[in-house]
């Protein structure tokens, strides 16, 4: 009775947490409840699947593509968060808050696990898990399987107050772990200062990709440019994407990597602000060869599908000379207005019906090509001309080569690209390509030197 009448004294908020707290301690009899043994994951003889032992004596069977979509997808977007209530009480909660759009997406993931509540207001939908079983059910999952990123560190620390807190129930224990859990809480998610996880920490797979990218990604076309953009952002740990770029080098064939000039450079990594990094792969050919292999193989969950579905069918609509079309031009202006952030519900943009949209581009694409070869050249059938190749209509790229090995470091698709990724003026790369004038970089001695990409008019 004295136990029950401390509850009460709570804020009602706090109740279901003290509840939870209470049925442990009677179901233990009064002994220490060791945390180690609330969950624990045993690996099945079959390789695609894992079996969770859950603290309520169930079992619950996750495939492996998942826990690594769920694990990149937490990565990206999940929330380990400590709530310090009214005296010695503390909530524990995993959230993954998203856009309203993406409902079917938490939908999926609470369906999988089998526990966890979404919440849905008029913009956002949440997936929180907040009972005491369910958590510790979530850090027995990412204890085996860790994060990436740098919430990892926000995990470890979410599991070490966790740990604390439920070692012992009585009120003078969790009177002696307040000071000790503010003390871990207060350098957790937006307070959080060091980032730091060793390059021997990632563990790149192309289900934690996929999550990833459905979550911190982007696929974006430019008509000005006519370059295609796949992306990834990143706070705080450039060595994650380092440890991507080199993921996607490592799924280059051996034949591939004999077609693919400069093969080494897939992709390019850039410091957008303070602590903020992003990484993008531009090159046509490692799009083709490499990324849309990769994704169209796997099994997407978000509206993140959609995007990459629309940025295919433009990439596809100028293989094929489709751009040259009014008709052409017209559907991959359509196709834009309705990607990214402009498909959203809470857009203010007009709205455009996909399933006619998506009927026009399968209408399109079903056609004859645009283009024919005639005498080894591409030939635009509407335009009754050749494709310009000349030096003239030739994008001028850059590469940043080592001045003590001639080892490419990175290649630049424009002055203005290498000009921000050193932190210098757009004439100083110029300048620096024609005479290949030697600067230190990183540390390193190097120069720039120009090259011509052939560019589609």
């Amino acid at each position: 009775m004295k136990l029950l009448s401390n509850l009460l004294e709570h804020n009602l908020m706090f109740l279901s947490v003290w509840i939870d707290n209470l049925i442990v301690y009677l179901e233990c009899k009064g002994e220490k409840l060791k945390f180690q043994e609330i969950c624990t994951i045993k690996d099945k003889t079959d390789e695609s699947f894992v079996t969770l032992e859950l603290p309520n004596r169930k079992q619950l069977v996750l495939s492996r593509n998942f826990i690594e979509w769920f694990r990149g997808f937490t990565d990206a977007e999940g929330c380990f968060f400590v709530a310090k209530g009214k005296g010695n009480v503390f909530s524990f909660r995993f959230i993954i808050e998203l856009h309203l759009d993406d409902l079917s997406t938490l939908k999926y993931i609470c369906n999988t696990l089998g526990f966890g509540k979404i919440i849905v207001n008029s913009k956002n939908v949440r997936f929180i898990v907040s009972t005491q079983h369910e958590v510790a059910s979530i850090i027995a999952i990412f204890s085996k399987y860790c994060l990436n990123t740098s919430k990892h560190l926000d995990f470890l620390a979410f599991e070490q107050a966790y740990g604390i807190y439920m070692k012992d129930n009585s009120l003078e224990a969790r009177k002696e772990s307040k000071v000790v859990i503010e003390k871990i809480i207060s350098n957790m998610n937006s307070k959080r200062t060091d980032y730091y996880l060793p390059p021997t920490h990632f563990k790149i797979t192309t289900y934690w990709l996929l999550g990833f990218v459905e979550g911190d990604g982007w696929f974006s076309y430019s008509i000005n440019s006519r370059s295609f953009t796949f992306g990834i952002l990143q706070k705080g740990n450039k060595a994650l994407l380092e440890a991507i770029v080199s993921f996607l080098h490592n799924l280059i064939s051996i034949e591939l990597g004999n077609e693919v000039e400069d093969s080494n450079n897939i992709a390019n990594i850039y410091q957008k602000n303070e602590g903020i990094f992003f990484m993008v792969v531009k090159r046509k050919i490692i799009i083709e060869k490499v990324i849309i292999p990769l994704f169209d193989g796997l099994t997407w969950h978000s509206k993140k599908y959609l995007d990459y579905c629309d940025w295919k069918a433009i990439l596809n609509l100028r293989n094929m000379g489709l751009h040259y079309l009014p008709e052409g031009k017209i559907l991959i202006g359509r196709i834009l207005q309705q990607m990214n952030n402009y498909r959203l519900s809470s857009s203010l943009y007009p709205r455009i019906d996909r399933s006619l949209l998506v009927a026009e581009i399968n209408n399109l694409l079903s056609g004859p090509s645009n283009y024919e070869i005639r005498e080894g050249k591409t030939y635009i059938k509407s335009l009754n001309r050749y494709v310009k190749h000349d030096k003239l209509n030739k994008a001028i790229a850059v590469k940043l080569i080592d001045g003590q090995t001639g080892n490419i470091l990175s290649t630049f698709n424009s002055f203005n690209e290498c000009a921000k990724f050193l932190g210098t003026s757009r004439s100083s790369v110029s300048n620096r390509s024609i005479n290949n004038n030697q600067f230190k970089h990183e540390g390193k001695v190097v120069y720039l030197q120009r090259i011509f990409v052939s560019s589609e008019e």
